[in-house]
């Protein structure tokens, strides 16, 4: 289960580095002179891409729960937590 949430927070990160990639692609090719605001749409469009997929990914721990339910109703396993006891001055 956490290799598929970690998997998940990774094709996030990727698809904000590919549209961060396209961006600069596109501005290579932007040339606000000759341009209407029709040729600025894909420049636009990836700003918003890359802006929702880093979003998503810094979002994505705090969905854990909602994360581990859906996965849950597909039968995939859930998670799965180690507890530790902590040696303290007190506990001894």
């Amino acid at each position: 289960m956490e290799r598929i949430l970690l998997s998940i927070l990774m094709a996030l990160g990727t698809l904000a580095a590919i549209a961060e990639a396209l961006i600069i692609y596109n501005t290579h090719l932007w040339d606000p002179r000759n341009d209407t605001i029709r040729d600025w749409m894909p420049l636009f469009w990836w700003y918003r891409v890359e802006e929702i997929g880093l979003i998503a990914a810094a979002c994505t721990p705090f969905l854990k729960p909602l994360i581990e339910r859906v996965l849950g109703r597909f039968g995939a396993s859930r998670f799965y937590f180690a507890e530790m006891q902590l040696n303290t001055i007190r506990s001894g």
